[in-house]
């Protein structure tokens, strides 16, 4: 999103990841939809060529995107110690992670 967007970047990154969220639940009713009409492999090949036809279509209306300065000399070893340093790395990376793990073993054990 960074490349794209870069005055609003953090709303940007929020519409993404509602709309997986929300895409991730209308294609499983479709597909549940789809297996009530169809076998399995017509559901399947039904629901494979609507996502290439939305691929196709947000291929085709992108533009190219935003062109920045290169950046200096030596930004990497500075952006990657201000990011160890930082408590808010450090939660997230736990949320994600930790959070990941617990829910994958109660899932994978508590079911």
């Amino acid at each position: 999103m960074s490349q794209w967007f870069s005055t609003q970047e953090g709303i940007a990154t929020g519409c993404v990841t509602v709309g997986a969220a929300v895409g991730g639940i209308v294609f499983s009713l479709l597909l549940q939809m789809l297996f009530d009409k169809f076998p399995w492999q017509t559901a399947i090949l039904a629901l494979s060529g609507i996502l290439f036809a939305l691929m196709l279509l947000g291929n085709l209306l992108v533009e190219t995107n935003l062109i920045r300065k290169p950046p200096a000399e030596g930004w990497h070893r500075s952006v990657l110690l201000d990011l160890l340093k930082s408590p808010k790395f450090w939660l997230v990376t736990y949320a994600v992670f930790g959070g990941f793990a617990l829910f994958f073993s109660w899932a994978l054990f508590g079911l």
